[in-house]
Parts: C-alpha cells; sequence; structure tokens
C-alpha cells in the first residue's frame, strides 16, 4: 500500500471528522444554572440567553463549549487540506 493510495482515504476521513465537529458545535447548549436571574453577570454571574428551543442557557459557557468544537472541526479541515496538497504534490502511480 502507497502513500498515494492512503492519502484519499485521510482526506476523506479528515474531511468528515470536520463536519461532524461543526454540526455538534451548532448543537452545543449549557443549561443556565436554575438558581441564578442572569442579572448579574457584568459581577461575575451568568449571562443568560434562551436557545432555538425557548430553553434557558448559559452563553458563556455555551460559546465556551461550541469554541472547543470548532477548534476540533478546523484541526480536521486543516489537516484534510494538508493531505489534498500532498496528493496533488505527489506523481501519478505508474501504469
Amino acid at each position: 500500500m502507497s502513500v498515494g493510495s492512503v492519502l484519499p482515504w485521510l482526506i476523506a476521513a479528515s474531511a468528515l471528522i470536520a463536519a461532524v465537529c461543526w454540526l455538534k458545535s451548532t448543537d452545543v447548549d449549557v443549561p443556565a444554572p436554575e438558581h441564578t436571574s442572569g442579572v448579574g453577570a457584568p459581577m461575575g454571574g451568568y449571562l443568560l440567553t434562551t436557545n432555538a428551543k425557548g430553553e434557558r442557557i448559559d452563553l458563556h459557557a455555551t460559546l465556551l463549549n461550541q469554541t472547543k468544537w470548532n477548534r476540533w472541526a478546523a484541526s480536521a479541515a486543516a489537516a484534510s487540506a494538508i493531505f489534498a496538497g500532498l496528493s496533488a504534490l505527489l506523481p501519478p502511480p505508474p501504469g
């Protein structure tokens, strides 16, 4: 098995991982604690909002969680681009 035959699989796998991570980042919600009204955000409290379903979420914690998933997705997309670039640089197989 040559590097040239493995690269397309690596490209596809890393692109798929990127897509899954980006989809996951769009569906991340951290529920807001029941004990807070959200008015204390400037004083170190919680910053609350509602999601598309109308549920109260902790905006700061949700954004941190989305950032984590976006970081994984961007890393996987970068890996896919690197593999695609390497694949383009390799000579075609003989025959």
